[in-house]
């Protein structure tokens, strides 16, 4: 007759309990920021559009303006820019670091064709304003690369 032995190893437990509590932690310090889409692949933008243009505005905190390229291709418009690692002063060492550097890119498809020519951009505290007339010639393509102001 087999016999069925119930085996109890409280290392094992221990050890399984204590594996679990590590991922817990793990997923509270770094599982909120993924999901709380800050480490999506570029930054954050609304789009709307009104009877005259299409608006984009574009999350861009501590982005310097001259460090962000904007083109449109067509009914795409892209953005390209990078977030500069700021110097550490008086030899400080960081206890936790959850701003993001480095580059970004975002290409987006517009709602309709716009005038290239006359897209405006603005950035003011820490967003990108981009208005684009909507194109009055619906088969008229172009590309231009903007200078924020």
């Amino acid at each position: 007759m087999t016999e069925l032995i119930v085996w109890k190893n409280k290392e094992m437990d221990k050890m399984k309990r204590d594996v679990e509590r590590l991922f817990d932690r793990l997923w509270m310090e770094f599982g909120s920021t993924l999901s709380s889409g800050l480490t999506t692949l570029g930054p954050s933008l609304d789009i709307s559009e009104t009877e005259e243009s299409v608006v984009v505005r574009v999350e861009l905190p501590g982005v310097d303006p001259d460090d962000v390229q904007i083109s449109v291709t067509g009914q795409t418009l892209h953005l390209h820019g990078e977030k500069k690692l700021e110097r550490v002063r008086n030899g400080a060492h960081f206890h936790r670091v959850e701003r993001h550097f480095g580059t970004f890119s975002r290409n987006v498809e517009l709602p309709c064709p716009v005038e290239v020519e006359d897209i405006e951009a603005t950035y003011e505290k820490g967003v990108l304003m981009i208005v684009m007339p909507k194109c009055r010639d619906k088969d008229r393509k172009g590309a231009v690369k903007l200078k924020v102001t």
